[in-house]
């Protein structure tokens, strides 16, 4: 079945006012999947800006982005509980360095 599911339209350029140029630009990118994931439908999305004259360098993506409050505290939480893990390995460490010392014999570097 060939029904357009999505459209991206653009009209990207006009004609310049005396320059006896008439530019009509209609840029049109039909998409007739129907069940097109979220991450697919931003891609085709950015290959239509990019057909309209936008630039992406390499490694640029369009993505969504949850900003909420919510997203911010998890990843504060996350962070609270990397450097606690931190915290601990370091602990950890000077713990088995000290139980080295006590098991090498005497005068024996460590």
């Amino acid at each position: 079945m060939n029904t357009p599911r999505y459209k991206f339209i653009a009209y990207p350029y006009e004609s310049l006012p005396g320059s006896g140029v008439a530019t009509r630009v209609k840029l049109v990118h039909t998409i007739l999947e129907q069940d097109v994931q979220l991450h697919d439908l931003l891609y085709q999305f950015q290959a239509f800006l990019q057909a309209a004259g936008y630039t992406f360098f390499s490694g640029d993506s369009l993505q969504v982005v949850n900003d909420s409050a919510d997203d911010y505290h998890d990843r504060e939480d996350l962070y609270d509980l990397n450097v606690a893990l931190m915290k601990e390995n370091e602990s950890l460490m000077l713990k088995i360095e000290e139980y080295e010392k006590l098991l090498a014999p005497q005068g024996a570097p460590v």
